[in-house]
């Protein structure tokens, strides 16, 4: 089992040798390097099953196939994301409820029903936060008062020595 995990990495880390292999015959389809095409696109829902599948492995009690597991569920939420597709609902709702039943509990260690770290554990809601739409609202800001200035008094020019000269001959 440990050997077949580690094998899904390296193969998830050459996907785009593999995509550009599959579409031998039309160059055109992978100019791209950031769109998948079409025969990525089907390698990608492919792989929705197995992403599905290793959601469900993160409660394994072997270490080392829980660090695998865990590895080749991060590296293919990347693959996922530099893609631009987004895994099935079901898949990212397992996660979600996994995740937060797991920090209700995390005030108990004898509660704590998974071998993940926390540190595991935020580094897959990070990784779940990559493909959530949520835009937040924010209210515009109060106008702010205007701030009160004494209205600008009108101050006479101040006379020259002449005007002043001819002001007192008058």
């Amino acid at each position: 089992m440990r050997g077949a995990l580690i094998f899904g990495r390296d193969m998830l880390a050459t996907w785009r040798v593999i995509e550009k292999a599959a579409n031998f015959r039309e160059p055109t389809a992978v100019r791209d390097t950031r769109r998948l095409s079409p025969i990525g696109k089907q390698m990608a829902n492919g792989l929705q099953e197995v992403l599905l599948e290793l959601s469900r492995r993160l409660r394994l009690t072997d270490e080392e196939l829980l660090h695998q597991s865990f590895a080749l569920l991060t590296s293919l939420l990347a693959r996922f994301n530099d893609a631009w597709i987004s895994p099935h609902h079901e898949t990212t709702k397992n996660l979600r409820r996994f995740i937060d039943s797991a920090w209700q509990k995390k005030d108990d260690p004898r509660q704590w029903n998974s071998r993940l770290d926390p540190t595991r554990f935020l580094t897959l809601e990070a990784a779940l936060d990559e493909f959530e739409d949520a835009v937040e609202i924010v209210p515009p800001p109060a106008p702010a008062p205007a701030p009160r200035v004494a209205p600008k008094a009108k101050v006479p020019p101040v006379p020259t020595k002449e005007e002043k000269e001819e002001k007192v001959q008058r």
